[in-house]
């Protein structure tokens, strides 16, 4: 599980059984269904996302983040598995924005933030300060204290580059089927 959480900035973990009761709230996945989802293919979980809900995306996207080498994509290849991943991307990136959508979600945000974070060449942390600052307004209270960190940590992250990716991320919560 200390796998996942750090996919997705620590945002998983909880503090205490209040937290976690308050996270599932917020539409959180459980441990149970991460551990479920383990177990499945990449196909299993991508035909579960195209005819499920929102849960069944959300593990589809994670798979794809998981199989991200090194947590930074290089982009599309020569390969026949670089053209494959780069599919499983482009899925995953309509699920995550669909997701914002329809479940104004906390985690849909931090989902898509560490998606594209991941997915875009050299990666994308403006992204992931913007989805603490949505998140913080769709209800995480613990996402103001995450920025401030964040922020603190990461002092050369162009505040304009925050803006416009808080403004992609928002504009999701508008469409309820998604971009």
């Amino acid at each position: 599980m200390a796998t996942i959480d750090s996919r997705y900035f620590g945002t998983l973990s909880n503090s205490s059984p209040g937290e976690d009761v308050d996270l599932k709230k917020l539409g959180f996945p459980d441990v149970n269904t991460w551990v479920a989802a383990e177990k499945m293919t990449d196909d299993e979980l991508l035909r579960n996302a195209r005819s499920g809900g929102h849960l069944e995306k959300e593990l589809y996207i994670d798979r794809v983040v998981s199989l991200i080498p090194g947590n930074n994509w290089k982009g599309v290849g020569d390969t026949a598995e670089d053209n494959a991943l780069a599919t499983k991307i482009m899925d995953a990136r309509s699920f995550a924005l669909r997701n914002i959508g329809t479940t104004k979600s906390p985690f849909a945000v931090y989902q898509a933030a560490a998606l594209f974070n991941t997915t875009e060449v050299g990666g994308n942390p403006a992204m992931i300060a913007a989805s603490f600052q949505l998140a913080a307004e769709l209800g995480d209270t613990r996402a103001t204290r995450m920025l401030q960190s964040y922020m603190s940590a990461n002092r050369n992250i162009d505040a304009k580059g925050v803006l416009a990716a808080y403004t992609f991320l928002k504009s999701d919560l508008g469409h309820p089927g998604g971009s």
